[in-house]
């Protein structure tokens, strides 16, 4: 018979979701929008959004130029543009759309746009042309170049975050030492109101159940066992006939 037990909190440390990574993009947006005036000369501008916990990538991302740089000596920061947002972003430099399919010199303007920009952050950045993401979870914060005339571009930064916390972890804990109180029931048997109200001390109940009638054995409403009345060392006592509690339960 296996021994009865409840789940209990686990006391292992739970991963927490890190501020680190979170930190460390809501620092590079603000210096690329402090910077990004003097780099477009006053005609654009860009502004920094606050990071955004992220279960997975964006779908865009798979078609994206991509850079990526260590930041604060710790944590690997991407940026991410897509096609959309290139062309828009050839837009507001040179003033007008680009071609079709971007030539040579337009994807130079919109490397060096997007690597002075870039630049403000701090770190070697460096364009992945077969960037591996890691299959976790991110922080991602956007920044929006725009200008008065144009539309907008935006560009993605992101950096990897901890998981979310973990669930807790059931461990068994022994509860055979767990008191019970045990109650012997035994069937029931009709009786008239008539005859309740007419007891007085001395009364006797029949039964109308023999000497070794079954009797249920439980605690509080749950049945434990079932059993019959008997005697021992001048004691009465029950045989217990079968077990109702599941112990593997």
């Amino acid at each position: 018979m296996k021994m009865l037990s409840w789940p209990r909190l686990s006391t292992k440390s739970r991963p927490q979701r890190d501020s680190g990574a979170r930190e460390i993009l809501l620092q590079a947006a603000a210096a690329v929008e402090a910077r990004s005036e003097t780099i477009f000369r006053g005609r654009g501008r860009v502004t920094g959004f606050p990071p955004e916990y992220c279960a997975g990538l964006p779908l865009t991302i798979a078609r994206s130029r991509v850079w990526s740089a260590l930041c604060d000596n710790s944590v690997s920061v991407w940026c991410a543009l897509d096609d959309v947002a290139a062309a828009s972003l050839l837009e507001l430099v040179i003033g007008g759309p680009g071609a079709a399919q971007p030539t040579a010199l337009e994807r130079s303007i919109v490397t060096e746009t997007v690597e002075r920009l870039l630049q403000s952050i701090g770190g070697s950045w460096n364009e992945q042309h077969d960037a591996l993401w890691p299959d976790t979870q991110w922080w991602r914060a956007t920044l929006r170049i725009s200008t008065q005339k144009s539309g907008y571009a935006d560009l993605v930064l992101l950096a990897a975050a901890a998981p979310n916390p973990a669930a807790p972890v059931a461990a068994p804990v022994n509860a055979g030492h767990v008191p019970l109180n045990v109650v012997a029931v035994l069937s029931p048997v009709s009786v008239r109101l008539e005859t309740v109200l007419r007891w007085t001390p001395g009364s006797v109940l029949a039964l109308d159940r023999p000497p070794d009638a079954l009797i249920l054995l439980q605690s509080g409403r749950t049945p434990l066992a079932v059993g019959r009345l008997g005697q021992s060392n001048g004691r009465r006592v029950i045989k217990v006939e079968s077990i109702a509690l599941d112990a593997s339960q």
